[in-house]
């Protein structure tokens, strides 16, 4: 079990350790308080002093008033102080000064330094000595701070941890309780089930006769389907051949149909310019009837005359008796130029009246290819309703095909896939049972 997490908050410096704070003071440049006054440590002392930031130096000048009066009688210090130290963040060669120890650092002073080092430890030194004592035991109580903040963070975490462990094994100890109970429950439903499956052993032998009066339905059933799927393939095969022969008649009909249509429209115009022709040979057949009539009624007159003129023993003049046989000629002509013209327009009429009928035996053609063109398309969308029907049962067969090539350890016929449904369904049913009972019981 992992750990609580640590409480949300501002996270703790890391603690010096002991042999950094070793390293500090084997390094440190002041000298301890029991060590005498000797050259090394006030030449330490100065450079400690020096190396401050100035605002420490400016707050230490102004609290002590005392060692700035001191600093302005002892000339070696004014001498030192008006001497231009260098700073630490100027410096860079100082540094590694700074880093190794005391003892081992060989230095030149200055001689007001010498001669300072020679004397008794003066007072502002001291107190810079205690200044520096005092900053290493902040330092120190910081770090000493740090540690015992840490080690109450631990223990918190320490703390937080057995609570959640506690915690842990109380939940432990109910879920073992909850598990204890569901074990004496499932035992009481397990001998529950043990009776029930006495009880339904029964239903299941008598499901059992069920499932294979069901599975022989079924064969019944499968062979009457494939009875069915013969009887239409042989049906589709008729209808096949079926329409290609409706196929080859609907195209013998629409040729037909094109050229009764072209023959009708033609004998149309026939007819029109026939029944024009007619009406104006009806008329010209009608001013002739009336001049052959005009005609014989002149004939009858000249006959008469001539009848006259013989009875009256004359003979009349020889120039009478010309123009008399001329204009008899004349009409004689045209009465028989009247007479082969109606000949003629009777031949053109009776041919009229026989082009009429074919006209009217070309109608009534056209009306039965109409007809026939009907049934066709009739047969046509039979045709197309049962092309569908047989791609669906093409498809049937060859997704049969492929469900039986995947599950060919299984199923080696659709025989075999029906009976296998009828028992899963019988099972089901069976498990169906069970369950209402179980519940039942409960």
């Amino acid at each position: 079990m992992s750990a609580d997490p640590p409480a949300a908050g501002p996270r703790p410096a890391r603690p010096r350790s002991d042999r950094t704070l070793q390293r500090k003071l084997s390094t440190s440049r002041l000298p301890l308080a029991n060590d005498p006054p000797t050259h090394s440590s006030s030449s330490r002392v100065l450079r400690s002093s020096s190396k401050e930031p100035r605002d420490s130096q400016t707050m230490s000048n102004n609290n002590h008033p005392l060692k700035r009066s001191l600093n302005d009688h002892d000339p070696a210090q004014s001498t030192a102080s008006k001497a231009k130290r260098p700073s630490l963040w100027t410096r860079g060669s100082r540094l590694d000064e700074m880093i190794t120890p005391a003892p081992a650092r060989t230095t030149t002073l200055p001689p007001s330094t010498l001669r300072s080092g020679r004397t008794p430890q003066s007072q502002p030194e001291q107190v810079l000595l205690a200044h520096d004592k005092l900053r290493e035991m902040n330092i120190q109580l910081q770090a000493a701070q740090e540690h015992i903040s840490r080690l109450e963070h631990r223990d918190s975490q320490t703390s937080d941890r057995e609570l959640a462990l506690e915690r842990r094994v109380l939940d432990l100890e109910r879920e073992l309780r909850e598990t204890n109970v569901r074990l004496e429950d499932r035992e009481e439903r397990v001998s529950k089930l043990e009776q029930d499956r006495i009880v339904v052993s029964g239903q299941i032998d008598e499901q059992e006769q069920e499932r294979q009066q069901s599975i022989a339905s079924a064969e019944q059933k499968v062979k009457q389907f494939e009875a069915v799927a013969q009887a239409a393939k042989e049906d589709l095969n008729k209808l096949k051949e079926r329409n290609s022969s409706l196929e080859q008649h609907i195209r013998l009909c629409i040729h037909n149909e094109t050229r009764a249509k072209q023959v009708a429209a033609d004998s149309e115009a026939r007819i029109k310019l026939l029944l024009e022709d007619k009406s104006r040979l009806q008329v010209e057949n009608e001013s002739l009837k009336a001049s052959s009539a005009q005609l014989q009624s002149e004939i009858e007159k000249i006959r008469q005359e001539n009848s006259s003129l013989g009875c009256s023993g004359s003979g009349g003049s020889p120039a009478n008796r010309e123009v008399l046989r001329k204009e008899l000629i004349r009409q004689v002509d045209q009465y028989k130029a009247m007479e082969q013209a109606n000949a003629r327009m009777a031949r053109e009429l009776q041919t009229l009246r026989s082009r009429h009928s074919n006209a009217e035996l070309l109608k009534e053609e056209n009306h039965q290819l109409k007809h026939r063109l009907k049934l066709s398309d009739q047969f046509r969308q039979q045709l197309a309703t049962t092309e569908v029907k047989l791609s669906k049962l093409s498809q049937e067969r060859a997704e049969w095909a492929v469900f039986i090539k995947q599950h060919q350890q299984e199923f080696k016929s659709p025989y075999e896939f029906f009976k296998s449904l009828a028992q899963k369904r019988i099972e089901n049913a069976s498990l169906k049972a069970r369950l209402g009972v179980a519940r039942v019981g409960n």
